[in-house]
């Protein structure tokens, strides 16, 4: 079964939680490549892997929240919840 791009930045998201790596901003989508690369051996550009964090967040299978962090101009979220609606989801309390 072939994964696609939306499922394994999904796992990605996952993956941050369990290791209560609950931020994300917009300069770790490169870690986000290298860890889909490492585990499913599909490499995508980093642009690949923005548009899909960006496709998830608008079609809420990831619950963000945009965080201000003083001094930083990129854009940080905080990660609420990641899944598909599936029995398998993830939730941050």
């Amino acid at each position: 079964m072939k994964i696609t791009t939306e499922e394994a930045l999904s796992a990605y998201l996952k993956h941050r939680l369990s290791i209560n790596a609950n931020y994300i901003s917009s300069h770790e989508m490169e870690d986000a490549r290298n860890w889909i690369k490492s585990t499913y051996s599909k490499l995508h550009t980093v642009d690949t892997i923005s548009r899909a964090w960006r496709l998830l967040r608008e079609k809420g299978k990831v619950k963000v929240r945009e965080e201000k962090i003083p001094g930083r101009k990129e854009t940080t979220w905080k990660i609420i919840e990641v899944g598909n609606n599936s029995p398998h989801r993830l939730r941050l309390s």
